[in-house]
């Protein structure tokens, strides 16, 4: 049996069993205190789009026991710790060495940092992940224990995980709303998910760089760091210039900026929300979506095709490649291979997406009809559930049975299939003896 499929198995099965795991004990009548009993439909979709740091939502989670909560922080972490950290270890635990062919998938991810001993990269990517959150947890306590007195304690750590986990999941009923002039909720959620964002690899060479430890940091870190600046801060000055009139009218200079950083990280799949994303203009839905499908680092909490596959797209489309197919980029050559991988990435995650926008569209047209979705709604759903983000115009909770089925797919795959996909295939390579005559075919 080929290793590589083996791995890409032994992925699907842990996420599908941790789902599954996750929805039954959420069906426990002790993790449920809302006024009607818990659906099973409804836990499947909160412990999928846990276990999926989503975000979406058809229960409020503040409608969950102590319990619940704890569960679904549970998911979170575990689904947050990141879909690489699980290859990894299940590529260590049977071997006391790494292989060649093993180091080759690791390298897709880690790039240089892979040692010959992959265990202290895990242990590595746990310590910091937990130092994150724990310094996190305790500055949004400065705030929480004042505003949430109740449970200031659970209330931070769960935000602190799910904002660097980029779930967006919240204890409170209509998000972050309440925290939308709130400097340091603002300051604090927004870092976190952009740290989150970028990916362990990247951290880590900022790290070393900045102890001095590496003279520079690697090609790929300059791109996802270059290129995630690139789009906060257009996103920002867009969402400032279409909403001035909106939803931030009345805000004070400090306020917009605030708004404006926390819609522009908020859609590289965090999910969480200080303004109600159905009351945006349709300009900052629409660049909220692109955001959404850009998505964050490889390797990182994030969903969405990654930064740097969206910057190797951008630049062979409009900077074109030399004569080989290579890309010059930052006085670096990206190989004709890697551009053409990021290309098929690239179209075969634009292919699902709007597999995933018609096949919600059906169930709800079939299913739904009476219940008034307008396409934009569905779009925007659909790219927010395959991109695990977790926002939404509003329709999550009235889809129906099927459409619900069809989003939980859409977090699914857009979590754990996507990688998979992204993950090359080393081994034997076909040649071929005799081949087909060769014959152009008309482009554009």
């Amino acid at each position: 049996m080929n290793i590589f499929r083996s791995e890409k198995t032994f992925i699907f099965m842990f996420f599908i069993i941790l789902i599954m795991l996750g929805s039954l004990l959420l069906m426990i009548p002790a993790a449920w205190n809302g006024e009607n009993g818990l659906n099973y439909i409804d836990a499947l979709f909160t412990a999928t789009s846990a276990m999926c740091v989503t975000g979406l939502t058809s229960v409020s989670t503040a409608d969950f026991s102590y319990l619940g909560q704890i569960i679904i922080l549970l998911l979170i972490q575990i689904g947050g710790l990141g879909i690489i950290s699980f290859t990894t270890i299940y590529i260590v635990l049977p071997r006391s060495k790494i292989t060649f062919h093993n180091r080759k998938i690791i390298q897709e991810y880690f790039i240089f940092s892979v040692e010959s001993k992959p265990v202290k990269i895990i242990r590595r990517i746990i310590l910091t992940t937990l130092m994150i959150e724990v310094v996190g947890a305790f500055i949004l306590y400065l705030e929480f224990s004042k505003s949430a007195p109740d449970r200031p304690i659970f209330t931070s750590i769960f935000h602190a995980v799910s904002a660097f986990c980029n779930a967006g999941f919240s204890l409170f009923a209509n998000n972050l709303e309440n925290y939308t002039h709130n400097p340091l909720i603002n300051i604090m959620i927004p870092f976190l998910l952009v740290t989150g964002g970028l990916g362990y690899v990247v951290i880590q060479d900022v790290l070393l760089f900045l102890f001095k430890k590496k003279k520079k940091l690697a090609l790929y870190s300059k791109v996802v760091l270059l290129t995630t600046l690139i789009l906060v801060a257009i996103g920002a000055c867009s969402f400032m210039f279409f909403e001035i009139n909106n939803t931030q009218k009345g805000f004070y200079l400090i306020d917009r900026f605030m708004a404006s950083i926390f819609q522009a990280v908020t859609p590289r799949t965090a999910g969480f929300n200080t303004v109600r994303q159905d009351f945006l203009t349709l300009p900052s839905k629409l660049l909220t979506v692109i955001l959404m499908f850009i998505g964050g680092g490889s390797g990182s909490t994030a969903g969405g095709i990654k930064v740097g596959t969206f910057a190797l797209v951008v630049l062979a489309i409009f900077k074109g490649t030399d004569n080989g197919g290579n890309l010059r980029l930052l006085k670096r050559k990206v190989n004709a291979k890697s551009i053409r991988h990021s290309l098929i990435f690239f179209i075969r995650a634009i292919t699902l997406v709007f597999a995933v926008i018609f096949a919600l569209t059906a169930a709800e047209h079939l299913f739904n009809p009476l219940n008034d979705k307008s396409l934009l709604k569905i779009v925007f759903e659909g790219f927010s559930a395959f991109a695990t983000v977790g926002l939404s115009l509003g329709i999550t909770s009235s889809l129906s049975i099927p459409g619900k089925l069809v989003v939980i797919f859409a977090m699914f795959f857009g979590r754990v299939g996507l990688i998979t996909i992204a993950m090359k295939v080393y081994g034997k390579v076909s040649e071929y003896l005799v081949d087909y005559a060769e014959e152009e075919v008309l482009i554009g």
